[in-house]
């Protein structure tokens, strides 16, 4: 691994991805309750997919990109911490785990805002 990635959420409609790669997603809602989902890719294909749910405070979670495939071994560097007072996500769980540098990030259903 070379590199990581924070994963969070900001105000009440952004999720925000910084390190490795920044990038944002102005947040929607669906029916799911889910206000942005990012798909995460190495460059063999290999990845997870990270949701961002805001119901009054933020919820980060992480998942195989299907039920079939297992997650790739750098994905199970994750850890969770809570946000402080002295950066954006004081108000988020933020998810940070150690990446490949070649990753993509793909947000589904809406355009980001890459860097």
């Amino acid at each position: 691994m070379s590199g990581s990635i924070r994963c969070y959420g900001y105000s009440d409609d952004t999720a925000i991805i910084e390190g490795t790669v920044n990038t944002d997603c102005d947040c929607y809602f669906d029916v799911k309750g889910i206000n942005a989902k990012a798909i995460i890719k190495d460059g063999n294909g290999e990845g997870c997919i990270i949701y961002f749910v805001y119901h009054g405070e933020w919820m980060v979670g992480i998942k195989q990109i299907d039920e079939e495939e297992p997650i790739p071994p750098w994905v199970s560097t994750a850890r969770f911490t809570q946000g402080t007072d002295n950066d954006s996500c004081r108000l988020s769980v933020v998810l940070t785990m150690d990446v490949p540098d070649d990753i993509k990030i793909e947000w589904e259903g809406k355009e980001d805002g890459t860097d």
